[in-house]
């Protein structure tokens, strides 16, 4: 992976819900204002084939800005594709509850996610990650702009970021909560 660009990662499988074509489609913004971004795309499709996204590199002349890594991602390997990069997408068209974006914070990284409710529960924008509004590509476009154009922000988002995993989401309070609901039986 280049060590000289600003890496974008969309992470996991490659589902029609997980919208990685809304992130393709906002990517050809992104790159004519930050030309030194790439969107590291790793994973594997799921009851669909890559075409599809394909098509929108091509068609947009993003392949210099996206790297394919479409297979499936070994356990071993997962902690340096998050380590690696500078900010996490999640442009999820319908979801309920996301390991990706719980790993994304765990792994100390920033993230933008769709405004969609179970993401909200986790994520208060410009605070410990950021939103845009789901399936919108305009709106997608501008924010990854903005987290671009302000690195300290970014740095302090993800810091805040990893602070909640380590507290609300931590082990201990989730034991603390596990043995609360035990008590109430």
């Amino acid at each position: 992976l280049p060590k000289d660009k600003t890496i974008l990662l969309f992470f996991g499988m490659i589902k029609k819900v997980k919208g990685l074509e809304i992130l393709l489609e906002s990517l050809k913004e992104v790159v004519t204002k930050n030309p030194n971004v790439v969107l590291l795309i790793a994973g594997i499709p799921w009851e669909n084939d890559f075409s599809m996204y394909q098509q929108i590199i091509d068609d947009n002349n993003l392949s210099k800005n996206v790297l394919l890594h479409i297979k499936f991602i070994a356990d071993e390997d997962v902690e340096h594709y998050y380590c690696a990069s500078d900010l996490v997408v999640l442009p999820y068209k319908k979801i309920y509850q996301s390991g990706v974006l719980m790993m994304t914070l765990s792994y100390e990284r920033p993230a933008l996610v769709s405004d969609l409710p179970p993401l909200k529960e986790v994520i208060k924008d410009n605070e410990n990650g950021f939103l845009f509004k789901s399936e919108n590509t305009s709106d997608l476009s501008i924010k990854l702009n903005q987290i671009l154009s302000d690195r300290e922000n970014m740095e302090r988002v993800r810091l805040n970021g990893n602070a909640l995993i380590n507290t609300k989401f931590g082990w201990d309070e989730i034991g603390r909560l596990t043995k609360k609901a035990y008590q109430t039986i």
